[in-house]
């Protein structure tokens, strides 16, 4: 066997490997649920579920909704409030904010306006 065979063999086998990595990644990338909106929103239902009693007598007692999640506030039920704006929050350009210091008044830097 030759250099040049050797060679010629390994640059197709190369190809071969890089071309079915790539399709992996592609086909797997399917499945990464992580940043889809509809998990900001489970995510967001079973929060409010583990925590409800808290919520509702915070909301009572500091917000002033006197049905706490269940108060109509614009049609919506507080609840629903919360469940629509964390679905909101990952719309568009939204994301960039997720990290938000209130103090120095900066998100996530580097990735533009």
């Amino acid at each position: 066997m030759t250099v040049a065979t050797f060679l010629n063999g390994w640059s197709r086998a190369f190809i071969h490997i890089c071309w079915n990595f790539l399709f992996s990644i592609v086909w797997l990338s399917s499945y990464a649920l992580g940043f889809e909106v509809n998990t900001h929103r489970q995510l967001t239902e079973k929060a409010i579920e583990s925590m409800e009693s808290t919520l509702n007598a915070y909301l009572i007692n500091n917000i002033g909704l006197e049905g706490g999640l269940n108060e109509s506030v614009g049609g919506i039920t507080a609840r629903q409030w919360m469940i629509e704006g964390s679905e909101f929050e990952d719309e568009e350009r939204r994301p960039r904010s997720h990290f938000h210091d209130p103090i120095s008044d900066a998100g996530l830097t580097g990735l533009g306006e």
